[in-house]
């Protein structure tokens, strides 16, 4: 029943005059409209599925349609005579009546004849979406017009958009994630917060290899913040469920969705967890699977804490949000796969030490291994997209590799094998032999070539110090050879030397001989009272030269004396009486062109050191002066005495060359020297320095280059090397002790010289015990093995004179050819180097 309306005749701009009776009546009056009229709107109200509403100008529901029960709960009769707002949420239920009376002012509004978008109120006070269309109805006889909205429930759609909207954004979420469990996560989240469950959960399946059977592990999980869903979570964690058991395993199984309303129904043969869940307040659960084609890639499954009817549109709301996520898994595996396989191999590349590259046709790199960056000093960073060539190849050989890989983009075909050069970050470089392969598409067209390396820059650097080793070896056999001719040279020298030393002793010997009964004769002559005086003139004039000889005969003498033997000539020497002696022979082993001076003073105490030792250091400080000087240089030889008389200075001067400071510090070492080979041994200023330490003085260098050379040797004098041998005098020890048991009595001579030289007491002997000695200087063939160690446990270092039988126990350094000067004289230099330093 329609109240309070009294229809007039068609003819009204919308086709019906609708005229409103102010009565409290029911009455409807027809004005001439045809009773068909009334008929007609009643059925349209009456069978309409919108619901129709009429208000008037003050917003009071004049008629109302019987589906407005349907949409919002009231009833028509409920609602005739409300105002419009009680359909209306707030703020617009407390702005409506302002609407109407703004527009009964203005005339303006914005509803009318369009359709608008709002939230609705039902009877319960819940929201419903509506869309309503406004129209205004002028009533024939009234000043105000009413108001007739068609209202659509839009609900329906709403959720199907909300639901697409969904679906739209987990693909998103899942797409864009990092990582797969980050996606799933997300997802999860998302679909539990739309359906209104608390918790949801993620299952996996993975292959159990050993039992050949399909396992699903928990994956990424999602719960509201509450302590009895994190437990609930924490059971969870490590459980599996192989197909067809459990939740999970039967979604799996069935590939169809699973619903359980009420946990406490089910056995817990057929949900494993059930009193975990029940225990944690968890009354309903379902689960669907996540398809990509006929296969399942993951089982999702929800939980909440009501029991709940089964849900199919849930269901399949679930189901639909999950479908797009199948591929997304699959891809996110696949890559995962991609990824593991890419580790493997560049884990695998880099144990092995291989430069490993990917280089495309446009020259760009697209993988290099950690070996590369390692080797060249460059982060990936730095490296991927670059141009190969221009970061990585020398200048001189990129050209030649930039063709190799054009041809193989247009022949399809490569050198298996290349070597190059590598240039690293900090300007250095390295080899690299290359094995190289091209790289395809799908379609088998070349994309790039890839190149596993060796770094051979070692090898190569090997292989090119073999080669100059080779032409150094040739070059030192050449040299050695000459070398060995100088040595059998200078061993002939030695052996002229040696004659000519017997042959001055010999010959001073004779000559003292000779000249003694000489001077007898003389004496006697001397004393005749019958010689005239003109014939005693002519006897001084022979004594004369007869003294001259003696001295030349006994500088013969001293100079001829074994510098070995200590006490050849005496322990002192008075220096004026020795330069008697020597002066002539020494005088005149500089040259001619040369002055030489000798001053010595007066009243010079005896000096601390044996006459023959002091000949042979003069000498040699003496000729070395002369060789140094030019042709009108200047020698001089000198003597003082200290202040107080303790110590007697020999001075050697010279103004010739000098020496450099590298020069002058290893003067004295042994075989050092700076003539020119053949002509000097090395051995004249260590033999000085052995003399001066055996007679516990000092020597003193003082030289530049190009301001000559002053040598001083110090000596006690005899007086206070006495009060040095007391107790309270602080007594030396004697010097190192060398012994020399060699068949060659040539090289046994030869080595005694040498030891002599570097400051040893040196013992020529034939035994097979040498005594208590720091070196001992045999032949392999003059001692066994047990005597060689019997004597090593002593601590005395021993020298083999060549090579030991095989299989007899030898261990000791030795000297394949002791007759080879080169390599005795450099032997003999490390043996000494390496003597305890209070030996050597």
């Amino acid at each position: 029943m329609i109240r309070n309306l009294v229809w007039g005749p068609f003819g009204s701009r919308n086709g019906v005059s609708v005229t409103h009776k102010e009565a409290d009546t029911t009455s409807v009056q027809h004005d001439g409209a045809p009773h068909e009229t009334l008929a007609l709107y009643e059925s349209i109200l009456a069978s309409t599925l919108d619901p129709i509403v009429t208000i008037n100008a003050r917003g009071e529901i004049q008629t109302a349609s019987d589906s407005i029960e349907r949409v919002f709960g009231w009833t028509p009769a409920e609602l005739i005579g409300r105002n419009i707002a009680v359909l209306m949420p707030e703020p617009h239920r407390s702005a409506h009546d302002g609407y109407l009376h703004r527009y009964r002012q203005t005339g303006k509004t914005h509803i009318l004849n369009r359709t608008r978008e709002f939230d609705g109120v039902r009877k319960d006070g819940t929201l419903v979406p509506i869309e309503i269309s406004v129209a205004r109805v002028e009533v024939p006889g009234r000043e105000e017009p009413l108001f007739t909205g068609i209202i659509h429930d839009v609900s329906e759609r709403k959720r199907t958009e909300a639901e697409k909207e969904l679906i739209q954004r987990l693909t998103l979420e899942s797409s864009a994630s990092d990582d797969l469990e980050t996606g799933l996560r997300s997802v999860v989240r998302e679909i539990a917060t739309t359906i209104g469950w608390p918790f949801g959960e993620v299952w996996l399946p993975s292959e159990n290899r050993s039992e050949g059977k399909v396992v699903l592990t928990d994956g990424p999980c999602w719960y509201e913040d509450r302590p009895e869903l994190h437990r609930f979570r924490e059971r969870t964690i490590g459980r599996e469920f192989v197909s067809g058991s459990g939740l999970p395993g039967r979604v799996f199984r069935t590939r169809r969705p699973e619903w359980i309303g009420d946990l406490s129904t089910v056995p817990s043969s057929r949900f494993v967890r059930r009193n975990d869940a029940l225990d944690l307040g968890l009354r309903a659960a379902f689960g669907v699977p996540v398809l990509v084609g006929d296969d399942v890639v993951a089982v999702m499954s929800f939980f909440t804490t009501e029991t709940q009817t089964e849900n199919r549109h849930l269901v399949d709301l679930v189901t639909a949000a999950a479908a797009p996520i199948g591929p997304v898994i699959l891809r996110r595996r696949m890559e995962k796969a991609l990824h593991e396989s890419e580790r493997r191999f560049r884990d695998m590349v880099n144990r092995i030490d291989l430069v490993a590259i990917m280089v495309d046709l446009d020259e760009r790199i697209v993988f290099c291994d950690d070996y590369l960056l390692e080797l060249t000093g460059w982060k990936r960073e730095e490296v991927i997209g670059r141009n190969w060539f221009d970061l990585f190849i020398p200048n001189d050989e990129a050209e030649r590799l930039r063709r190799v890989l054009r041809d193989a983009g247009k022949h399809q075909t490569i050198p298996q094998r290349l070597e190059s050069g590598l240039k690293l970050r900090d300007g250095g470089q390295r080899t690299i032999v290359w094995s190289a392969t091209l790289m395809h598409d799908a379609k088998g067209r070349v994309t790039g070539a890839t190149g596993v390396g060796v770094d051979v820059t070692d090898q190569r650097r090997t292989e090119r110090e073999l080669r100059e080793y080779r032409a150094q070896l040739e070059k030192l056999v050449i040299e050695r050879t000459a070398a060995l001719e100088s040595s059998h040279e200078q061993l002939r020298q030695a052996d002229r030397l040696a004659s000519i030393g017997t042959l001055a002793a010999g010959l001073g010997h004779d000559m003292h001989n000779v000249l003694l009964p000489a001077r007898c004769r003389l004496d006697a002559l001397d004393h005749d009272p019958s010689l005239s005086a003109d014939a005693k003139e002519h006897l001084q004039a022979i004594r004369r030269s007869i003294e001259y000889l003696q001295q030349l005969s006994d500088g013969l003498h001293l100079f001829a004396l074994n510098p070995e033997d200590a006490e050849a000539s005496g322990e002192a020497t008075d220096l004026v009486h020795w330069w008697d002696q020597v002066g002539p022979l020494i005088s005149r082993s500089v040259p001619k062109s040369v002055r030489f001076d000798a001053i010595f003073p007066e009243e010079i105490p005896l000096a601390q050191v044996a006459p023959h030792r002091l000949t042979q250091a003069v000498l040699n400080l003496v000729v070395n002066a002369g060789e140094a000087v030019s042709d009108q240089g200047r020698v001089r030889l000198s003597v003082r005495v200290s202040d107080d008389r303790e110590l007697v200075t020999i001075t050697v001067a010279d103004d010739g060359c000098g020496m450099t400071d590298e020069v002058r510090q290893q003067a004295m070492d042994p075989f050092y020297t700076t003539k020119k080979r053949g002509i000097g041994t090395g051995l004249g200023l260590s033999l000085v320095r052995g003399v001066v330490k055996a007679a516990k003085g000092t020597i003193d260098i003082r030289s530049s280059a190009g301001r000559g050379t002053v040598i001083r040797l110090t000596f006690p004098t005899v007086r206070s090397s006495s009060a040095a041998d007391s107790p309270s005098g602080g007594v030396r020890g004697p010097r190192a002790r060398a012994v020399v048991t060699a068949s060659d009595p040539r090289l046994a001579s030869l080595l005694s010289t040498m030891l002599q030289a570097a400051g040893l007491d040196v013992v020529v002997s034939t035994t097979t015990d040498p005594g208590a000695c720091a070196l001992w200087l045999v032949d392999p063939d003059r001692a066994t093995a047990e005597q060689l160690a019997a004597v090593s446990r002593r601590d005395t270092c021993i020298l083999l004179l060549g090579v030991p039988p095989s299989g007899r126990g030898y261990d000791f350094p030795h000297i394949e050819d002791p007759h080879d000067f080169e390599a005795l004289r450099g032997m003999i230099g490390e043996v000494l180097n390496a003597l305890p330093e209070q030996s050597a």
